[in-house]
């Protein structure tokens, strides 16, 4: 015999579990997010460069340097979100 104090419980239990784990799945979701928000950031970078050496007359060789500084930057773990100077 239950009463509707033992079912009142099991709901808000019930309920406080289901904000756990959606707070759980929301952390791992920021956490995935910010670790490809470099990557995409680098990507970007890559792609304005190629955008700006079509648009304007660059170089083919300040293209390169500029490109394999990028890479520099990407291999050795750097934070590439902060702005380069």
């Amino acid at each position: 015999q239950q009463g509707p104090l033992t079912e009142l419980v099991a709901v808000l239990s019930s309920l406080l579990g289901f904000c756990c784990l959606g707070v759980l799945f929301s952390n791992i979701a920021t956490a995935l997010d910010r670790r490809h928000s470099h990557t995409r950031l680098f990507h970007d970078r890559l792609a304005n460069l190629q955008a700006a050496s079509q648009q304007h007359a660059i170089p083919k060789e300040l293209y390169g340097r500029v490109k394999r500084h990028y890479y520099y930057v990407w291999s050795c773990g750097s934070d590439t979100s902060k702005a380069i100077p």
